[in-house]
């Protein structure tokens, strides 16, 4: 953590309990917590602002910093978990989004010739022929869209 997150962070506490944090007790606290992310003391100090009475001291902090720590790996695990994991649920994900650089109808285009190729609706050479057909589409719709834009005025004019 910076000594800058630091002292905004403990700074938040002493408004709330102004005669706790000496010097020589904040530099004891800034050596025990130094490498905890700034994020987790974040967490940790607004959990102490919502929960302690009094001053918070090593206890409490060891408490909250540990609870931060918990809550931040859970989110990070309910993330991964929303995640599409193998290459087909990536592809399907795709198909569902309307950012980023896929065009979702090719996208679903291209999943249904793979379902047709897997559960044996098409053959080898036929899927080859649907994936070159594709991929053809594909490079002309990037050449009609890059031709669009090229001859895009700003706005304004």
């Amino acid at each position: 953590m910076t000594v800058e997150k630091f002292e905004l962070e403990m700074n938040r506490l002493k408004k709330q309990w102004p005669s706790t944090y000496s010097a020589e007790r904040l530099g004891l606290l800034f050596k025990a917590y130094r490498s905890t992310p700034d994020s987790i003391f974040e967490r940790a100090v607004t959990k102490l602002l919502l929960t302690q009475r009094a001053a918070p001291l090593i206890e409490a902090f060891e408490k909250a910093i540990r609870e931060a720590h918990n809550e931040h790996a859970e989110e990070i695990r309910q993330f991964h978990a929303r995640q599409p994991h193998t290459p087909f649920e990536q592809l399907e994900a795709a198909a569902g989004m309307n950012s980023g650089s896929a065009d979702p109808g090719f996208v679903k285009d291209c999943l249904e010739v793979l379902r047709s190729f897997m559960t044996g609706k098409i053959t080898k050479a036929e899927f080859d022929a649907t994936c070159r057909l594709l991929d053809e589409a594909a490079v002309s719709l990037m050449k009609a869209k890059r031709s669009t834009n090229a001859n895009a005025k700003p706005r304004g004019f």
